[in-house]
């Protein structure tokens, strides 16, 4: 996973999302539409809040979960 502070969206592949022992209930909807830097669009499917830990930081973040 790479989280970039400066970008407008973070992105999570739904296996990850699963790899991290998280659960489908933890999910919300979105119809979120998705266009990445070659112009393809992607479904968000979902939206993840959570908290992500670098260092001795823990700060709220939302990742939109897609498949991939």
């Amino acid at each position: 996973m790479f989280v970039d502070g400066g970008a407008a969206v973070n992105l999570m592949s739904y296996s990850l999302f699963k790899k991290l022992g998280q659960e489908d209930d933890e999910l919300k909807k979105t119809n979120m539409t998705l266009n990445g830097f070659n112009g393809e669009a992607t479904e968000a499917k979902e939206l993840f809040s959570g908290e992500l830990t670098v260092g001795n930081k823990t700060l709220p973040i939302a990742f939109f979960v897609v498949n991939v």
